[in-house]
């Protein structure tokens, strides 16, 4: 038994493979289209016979007519049946020969829609007679052979004056009888000859053909097909693969089918990317598809010892339409031209179709459209909002404002300002209380307008003087007068702010400033439309010194003389000691300036008798600082 090259390298996939005992193929198996697929791009293909091989072409029996095939001679002798499936326009010759140069013949019908090659095995053999029969009469051609005579067949080759030569055949023709066959036998050659010629013509993509190949003689070796170069048409390929790649979306599923293949144990797949996958069932599911999963896949059969010659498939990913359309916003009453982009087709949820649609809603409204792609039918969906300006109603805070005072306009995003003054902004500072009002005229692109006022009031005008900006200690009260206008109301600030009375309302107060220095009188005063202005002048206090006292020795020995340790001064405002022994222990600290040391420890002992050293930090009421530093003696 001898199998074809390209045939082993399928065996175990099982699809396509076929044996050198012919006989055993037919045309139908099981209701179902048995003819071994046929594939111009990968030829020569060849069906080897051995001695003495027999078998007959059951499907021909029952049929008035099988061409010029001679049923009674060994027409259908072992028969071998091949379909093919066109993929390009035109003439499709096929030249056949035989290895050890015995008579071979063939029939070949079509053309056959996809339909047809379902329906012709599914009520076998009956069904076979509406896709095969034949109905000229018998005896159409003739031709004479040299050796016998005349002979007489019902149909021959469509070109037979270029098939044979007299000097070798011993055969002439008496004219070149072509003649288109009908019914669906397309070509058909009986001759006495080791190699025939099928000519298909007008060959349209997607039309199949089906051939019968006869072993006239049963003489062994192989007979050998192939595609002629002469050819302009060409057979698709996808119907020989034994796996089979998928096409489909972005973010879809992906499914690659292998052939089951007969005493297949696993089949193990190779992609992109170093995807690899062992599976027991003949197929493979890729979830969730990228644009990276696209490119050649290949699977090989394992029959429990051995792998098989790897076979591959494509598998297309197409990318989603990027659909987009960019959000409007229109006044209430006006019509928004949403534009979509990004795909070839679009349908919108409310059933329109196109890329532009012209909408005029009376609210806020939001719409999707689906793209479809031109390439691979994937769709994906976007969602644009478009906004309805009812009415434009800008707010302007504070309002009223006094003069000096800003005020600012709040509306939407995006607009445009537009003052009564002319200015452009957001904001706006009146100077001065004429006008007494400005109005500003808020605009979005879209051409819609609102508008508001805001109310300018007058301000007051703070001012006082003083019967004596500079007193001395001694006599430190202090009269003021007020000299404002349109004021309804006073707050005064003395400067003296660790005084209770450092404040009054009081049109025209006085105040008695208890130590010296220099202090920021300031008055407010307020209108009746409350809006409010302030001015400061400084008063001078003089005459009163400050200084800090510290003991340099002093005796706790109960006596009622010089006790205690503590500072004294004046004017301090802010009072912090520290007290060390001489080998730097912190023996007394305090931030109260009325506290004293009583010559002991933390514990309740007595301190002994020696020299400590102090740190202390004073602050005045004039803002002075002062670091102290010094020893005092402990004497008992």
């Amino acid at each position: 038994m001898k199998i074809n090259a390209f045939l082993l390298s399928l065996y175990f996939v099982g699809s396509i493979a076929f044996f050198a005992n012919a006989q055993s193929t037919s045309l139908c198996n099981s209701n179902n289209m048995n003819a071994s697929p046929f594939c111009t791009d990968l030829n020569p293909y060849g069906v080897s016979y051995n001695v003495g091989t027999t078998g007959y072409a059951s499907e021909l029996q029952y049929l008035a007519s099988t061409g010029c095939l001679d049923l009674a001679n060994g027409g259908d002798l072992n028969p071998a049946w091949y379909k093919m499936k066109i993929s390009s326009n035109g003439t499709l010759n096929i030249f056949m020969s035989h290895s050890n140069g015995c008579d071979i013949d063939y029939a070949c019908w079509g053309p056959f829609t996809d339909q047809d090659m379902q329906n012709m095995c599914a009520s076998y053999p009956y069904s076979l007679g509406n896709y095969l029969y034949d109905n000229l009469p018998y005896n159409t051609y003739y031709y004479e052979y040299y050796m016998y005579g005349p002979q007489y067949f019902s149909h021959h080759p469509t070109y037979v004056d270029n098939n044979y030569s007299s000097a070798t055949y011993g055969m002439s023709w008496t004219y070149d009888w072509y003649t288109s066959p009908s019914g669906k036998l397309v070509d058909c050659s009986a001759t006495p000859s080791p190699t025939e010629w099928v000519h298909i013509r007008n060959a349209q993509v997607g039309q199949w053909y089906i051939m019968l190949i006869s072993n006239w003689e049963g003489c062994a070796g192989t007979i050998n097909f192939s595609r002629d170069v002469s050819s302009s048409s060409n057979t698709d390929c996808t119907i020989t693969s034994p796996v089979q790649g998928d096409e489909v979306c972005e973010g879809q599923n992906a499914v690659l089918n292998a052939t089951p293949a007969t005493g297949a144990v696993s089949y193990r797949w190779s992609g992109p990317n170093g995807f690899s996958q062992s599976t027991t069932a003949p197929s493979v599911t890729i979830p969730n598809t990228t644009l990276q999963n696209a490119g050649t896949y290949s699977v090989e059969v394992y029959n429990g010892s051995v792998y098989g010659t790897p076979t591959t498939c494509s598998l297309v990913v197409h990318p989603l339409p990027n659909v987009a359309v960019a959000p409007v916003t229109v006044c209430i009453g006006d019509t928004a031209s949403l534009l979509a982009t990004g795909a070839a087709t679009y349908q919108w949820n409310t059933g329109f179709t196109g890329a532009q649609y012209d909408v005029s809603p009376t609210t806020t409204t939001s719409y999707t459209v689906t793209g479809t792609s031109a390439a691979g039918n994937c769709t994906a969906t976007a969602v644009v909002s478009v906004t309805v300006i009812d009415s434009l109603s800008p707010t302007i805070s504070p309002n009223p404002i006094c003069v000096g005072e800003m005020a600012t306009v709040y509306g939407p995003s995006g607009v445009s300002y537009l003052w009564s003054n002319g200015n452009t902004g957001a904001t706006i500072t009146p100077t001065s209380a004429n006008p007494s009002s400005y109005t500003v005229v808020v605009s979005t692109p879209q051409g819609c307008t609102g508008s508001a006022t805001v109310q300018v009031n007058p301000s007051p005008v703070a001012e006082f003087t003083a019967d004596n900006w500079s007193v001395n200690i001694e006599n430190a009260m202090v009269q003021f007068t007020d000299l404002s206008s349109d004021a309804a109301s006073w707050h005064w600030n003395f400067g003296e702010h660790s005084s209770s009375a450092n404040t009054s309302t009081s049109q025209n107060p006085s105040f008695t400033y208890s130590y010296g220095g220099t202090f920021s009188v300031a008055l407010t005063v307020t209108s009746v439309n409350g809006c409010s202005h302030s001015v400061i002048h400084t008063v001078s206090v003089t005459g009163d010194e400050y200084y800090l006292f510290i003991p340099s020795a002093y005796t706790p020995n109960v006596d009622g003389k010089n006790e205690l340790f503590q500072p004294q001064g004046r004017g301090v405002e802010e009072y912090e000691i520290a007290l060390y022994s001489r080998w730097g222990e912190l023996i007394y600290y305090s931030k109260d300036f009325s506290v004293y040391w009583d010559g002991k420890l933390s514990n309740g002992d007595k301190a002994p008798i020696g020299t400590y050293v102090y740190k202390i930090k004073v602050r005045f009421r004039n803002n002075e600082e002062r670091i102290y530093k010094g020893t005092v003696s402990l004497i008992r």
